[in-house]
């Protein structure tokens, strides 16, 4: 997420033309519907919120890295270049996203695993 908030808001300022505030308005219902996942608690929420952040500064630095390969080979107006770089960067991103997705389907089986030492009596 924190790699289409960037490219995202780039789009919406350098080639929407929004302002910083309608800007900030347009992300407000997808940040509200990150936020109403109450079940998250304790532990794995802190689990998952240290991923988070190392997955989308990791993310974010392969796509910008991406994004500027394109950038330097695209031709035309500057919002020309910005959407096709962007385009570029999501396209890895959905690639990437893809990937994870093949890997959790395959690798996590949701079944619970047996107590080990279990006392004889």
């Amino acid at each position: 997420m924190f790699c289409a908030f960037y490219f995202l808001t780039l789009i919406s300022r350098q080639v929407l033309g929004y302002s910083p505030l309608r800007a900030g308005f347009a992300f407000l219902p997808m940040t509200l519907a990150m936020f109403l996942e109450p079940r998250e608690a304790g532990a794995a929420s802190g689990l998952l919120q240290t991923l988070q952040w190392l997955g989308g500064t990791l993310g974010l630095s392969v796509l910008v890295t991406v994004y500027g390969t394109a950038d330097r080979h695209a031709s035309g107006t500057p919002a020309e270049i910005l959407t096709e770089g962007s385009a570029r960067a999501f396209g890895v991103g959905a690639l990437i996203a893809l990937a994870a997705l093949l890997v959790s389907a395959f690798v996590i089986t949701g079944r619970k695993r047996e107590p080990s030492g279990t006392e004889a009596g």
